[in-house]
Order: C-alpha cells, then structure tokens, then sequence
C-alpha cells in the first residue's frame, strides 16, 4: 500500500467514514466529533466534500450544514443520493446530483429523512449508527440504537 496523498480541513476532530461518489471523483466525508467537540464554530452536522479528480492533490470542495444540531457517524451513496446516519437527527437523504456544481449556493440538497428518535435531536450517541440503501426495491434498512432495525 502507498499513501498517494493527504487532505486536511479545518475542524477535523475524527475523521470517520465517507464514501465516493459512482463516478469516483467526488468523495463525502463525515467527522464524527466535530459537532461534539468544536461546538460554537460548527454546532449543525456538517458533511465535507472532496474532489479527487486529481489523486495526488485532493481538495476540500465544500461542505454541507444540514438544519440539524447532531453528531454524524456513516454515509453511503447509490446514484444521485447520500443516504446519511446522523444519530439523533436520524436518517438524512441528500440530492448530491449538484455535487460538481461550483459556485452554487448549495452543492447537496436534503430531500428527505426518517427520525429514529424523536424525543429530541442534540449532541448525543443516540439513534442511527447505520443504514443500508443497496436493496434492488430501493427499500432503506436504517438502524436505531435503542429501537432496532426499520425499513
């Protein structure tokens, strides 16, 4: 194995899991702590996108504040969707078919979710931890910490 390149951002805290877009220029990412720990500069779940057109100079495209206060933990992408598991604030869908759009005001779009906790939606390690959109009925399994598996 040999390291092409690296990235840095900003607020990285712990960078945790991401996924490519069909395409494989684009990557979304999601740090898992920087809700959590950087409150006051980045308090809403943020989602950080990444050009990798070119491999050995990755750069940080953009990024997308959901309206949500929650702490991010895994993202997958089928097609033109990021399906987003963002404890609390539940499952996130976002239109990412904009993604190379540059100087756009928003380069992703929610355009849906499913709240697996609705007693609230804070900075805590409750709700989603998962989901999995891979099904070919295009059903999405989402995981709920203290309720179990929902499709």
């Amino acid at each position: 194995m040999k390291l092409i390149s690296k990235g840095m951002y900003e607020t990285y805290w712990y960078t945790h899991q991401g996924g490519l877009t069909e395409g494989h220029q684009y990557l979304l990412m999601d740090d898992e702590l920087d809700e959590y720990y950087i409150a006051g500069l980045n308090e809403k779940t943020r989602t950080y996108i990444w050009n990798l057109q070119k491999l050995g100079e990755p750069t940080q495209a953009g990024h997308f504040d959901s309206s949500e206060t929650s702490i991010d933990h895994t993202l997958y992408i089928r097609g033109q969707y990021s399906f987003c598991s963002n404890y609390e604030a539940g499952l996130r869908i976002l239109d990412i078919s904009n993604i190379d759009c540059q100087g756009c005001n928003s380069q992703l779009q929610e355009v849906g979710y499913f709240d697996v906790h609705p007693e609230g939606t804070e900075l805590n390690f409750w709700g989603t931890w998962s989901n999995y959109p891979f099904y070919a009925s295009d059903a999405v399994a989402v995981s709920s910490i203290e309720r179990g598996l929902s499709f």
